[in-house]
């Protein structure tokens, strides 16, 4: 049996409630349309309740956006990667492997097919669903540079 230190499990869910709580929330949801509604939090199946701390900043990411949601992430999915190869394991890294495909597959399939958040990279939703969430909502049309007809 290996032995992980229980510091490093605290410092993973520190960059966990980090990456969430902040980077995340500044980066990608403050582009989406739910962060507009009324109230001091966000009402989506995402981040539900998160405070919004940030202007409401509609259209598309930025590049540096982007790369800072995208290296992020990496930080946070990579960290147990990491950890479990250097202890050597491989039933652990395994599952974790299969279980984080499986998250992004759902995640994917499931979720980021009907988001109305269109600036996050993960988003999946298909052109006529945008084009006509676009012509019911022409703030946002406007600040993507859409006019909402085809």
């Amino acid at each position: 049996m290996y032995h992980v230190s229980g510091w490093l499990l605290l410092l993973w869910i520190c960059m966990i409630i980090g990456f969430f709580a902040f980077l995340e929330i500044r980066v990608m949801c403050s582009h989406c349309p739910h962060y507009a509604e009324p109230g001091n939090t966000l009402k989506c199946w995402a981040n539900y309740g998160a405070p919004k701390v940030w202007e409401y900043r509609p259209g598309p990411m930025s590049f540096m956006e982007k790369l800072a949601f995208f290296i992020g992430l990496s930080v946070i999915m990579g960290y147990p990667l990491i950890c479990m190869l250097k202890s050597m394991q491989a039933f652990l890294l395994i599952v974790y492997i299969i279980s984080s495909v499986g998250f992004f597959m759902t995640l994917k399939m499931f979720l980021c097919s009907q988001c109305i958040n269109f600036a996050c990279p993960l988003n999946g939703v298909i052109e006529s669903v945008k084009h006509a969430f676009f012509e019911r909502n022409p703030e946002v049309a406007e600040a993507w540079g859409e006019d909402g007809k085809r």
